[in-house]
């Protein structure tokens, strides 16, 4: 009796799992997947040489156009002898409703700088 048991706990374990005869696949189903995996690989090996194609165009253009001499644009040579001359202009136009001895502010004197600006157009 005491043999017994380990003898069919042995033979238990060696016993197929049940549902394990489904798991394995079938001739067909290998042969679709293989089908799958070429048409992805053919699918790939294509737009990889579309991309390779595409970037040796890309490479000839950027070759032809560092051979090809540059020529100035008709703005840079309109602008060649004077490139950075550029003239800002201040202007402002005075004009006040009270004649300006009237104006006066507490604390604040109203003298030379620090009085009212001319009357009329100014610049700077």
């Amino acid at each position: 009796m005491h043999r017994t048991i380990p003898v069919l706990a042995l033979a238990a374990c060696l016993l197929p799992a049940p549902g394990s005869h489904a798991a394995t696949p079938r001739a067909d189903e290998l042969a679709q997947l293989r089908q799958q995996i070429q048409a992805l690989r053919t699918e790939y090996r294509q737009r990889i040489e579309a991309l390779e194609r595409r970037l040796e165009r890309a490479e000839a253009q950027a070759r032809q156009q560092a051979a090809a001499p540059s020529r100035p644009s008709t703005q840079q040579r309109a602008n060649a002898f004077n490139p950075a001359i550029s003239l800002i202009l201040q202007g402002a136009l005075n004009g006040y409703a009270r004649p300006a001895g009237n104006y006066r502010l507490a604390g604040f004197p109203l003298t030379d700088e620090a009085g009212l600006a001319a009357e009329g157009l100014s610049l700077g």
